[in-house]
């Protein structure tokens, strides 16, 4: 087998198309600063509001850490949740059998079952992405969790 943890300075060039999925949501943040700049100027009573929106949002963006959880390139996977912090795991997609997205009420799982019977998972926070990139690149591999989440 080709997949392997490695120390990340010793990755592979990552050619084609490049997706990361991240610890923070930095679209989702920028929106509500501007959200939160457009109320400002359009509805001055909601200004308390407003700034609020902003101070969070730029808090989020400044100081709370952020770090890449998983890369996806055209040849390979790159998991970075490790107990090492300069090792990952690499992935080629050819060694797949499988992938699962777990939800659970603290933080998801994503699993990758592999070739040589192992699995690799990762905790995740935002599925949408992740099902995206997994089935671009692994289409119908999916393993459909028997989990249903609940709304209490």
């Amino acid at each position: 087998m080709k997949s392997c943890v490695i120390k990340i300075r010793n990755l592979p060039e990552m050619k084609g198309t490049l997706h990361q999925i991240r610890v923070k949501p930095v679209a989702a943040l920028s929106l509500i600063i501007v959200l939160g700049a457009v109320l400002i100027v359009r509805y001055p009573y909601f200004i308390s509001a407003a700034l609020g929106m902003i101070m969070m949002a730029c808090f989020a963006l400044s100081v709370m850490p952020d770090r890449t959880l998983m890369t996806f390139s055209d040849e390979f996977l790159v998991l970075y949740n490790q107990n090492d912090r300069s090792s990952c795991m690499l992935i080629y997609w050819d060694e797949v059998v499988n992938w699962q997205y777990e939800w659970h009420p603290v933080t998801d799982l994503f699993i990758v079952n592999l070739t040589d019977g192992s699995s690799e998972a990762v905790e995740m926070y935002s599925k949408r992405k992740i099902v995206r990139c997994m089935n671009q690149y692994l289409p119908g591999r999916e393993i459909r969790s028997s989990r249903i989440k609940q709304t209490v």
